[in-house]
């Protein structure tokens, strides 16, 4: 569990080239990430067991933080190009009720034959991640991953990072540059109020 989670999955210098795809990370407690660039939201009211309407206040529930994509020409899985992302989901606010489930739909703009992703040093979802597979599809110019939570109830600021996620691409950084990753997180919550909280950022080049 992480709690009030601050630093980026790739800030300067957390990303090195390295054969097991992991990123330096630093944890802080005490203080929120700060608010994605991007962030649409829904919520749907649900009727509590004492039969009031539970609602998820604006700014509040399990969103999407720290989204960075970026490309790499040689990324060392292969070596190929890929588009690497990392961010960070939360349940945020004190008073949210748990999340039961968590759902993460990723957009990523990629091009060429080679449809490899993976996390880190692994194509597909290494083990011990909290994720599972739900689906994965490359149409139109866009690769569409989406995984669902396996780490149980999310709890006001429960967290899960993700490090490292990448999806091979034929762009080169002219092509890929300043186009822009969305990441959806869909919950729904005890007493069946759902969200639909999205974060988007441009691609840039390797740092």
């Amino acid at each position: 569990m992480h709690d009030h989670h601050t630093d980026g999955p790739f800030n300067d210098g957390d990303v090195t080239e390295l054969p097991t795809g992991l990123s330096r990370r630093q944890t802080l407690q005490g203080m929120a990430w700060a608010a994605p660039a991007i962030l649409v939201a829904t919520a749907v009211p649900a009727a509590s067991s004492s039969g009031s309407v539970v609602l998820i206040p604006a700014g509040q529930g399990v969103q999407v933080g720290e989204l960075t994509p970026r490309h790499w020409d040689d990324f060392w899985i292969g070596p190929r190009r890929a588009i690497l992302i990392g961010f960070y989901v939360q349940n945020i606010g004190y008073d949210v009720p748990a999340a039961t489930t968590v759902t993460l739909t990723v957009q990523v703009p990629v091009s060429g034959d080679d449809h490899a992703w993976g996390i880190g040093g692994t194509e597909g979802i290494p083990s011990g991640q909290p994720w599972t597979l739900a689906s994965y599809s490359r149409a139109d110019g866009w690769a569409t991953l989406v995984l669902v939570s396996t780490a149980g109830s999310w709890g006001p600021y429960k967290g899960e990072s993700v490090s490292n996620l990448w999806l091979a691409t034929a762009d080169d950084l002219k092509t890929a540059k300043n186009q822009v990753v969305t990441v959806t997180a869909n919950a729904t919550y005890q007493g069946g109020a759902t969200t639909a909280l999205a974060s988007a950022e441009k691609i840039k080049a390797k740092q």
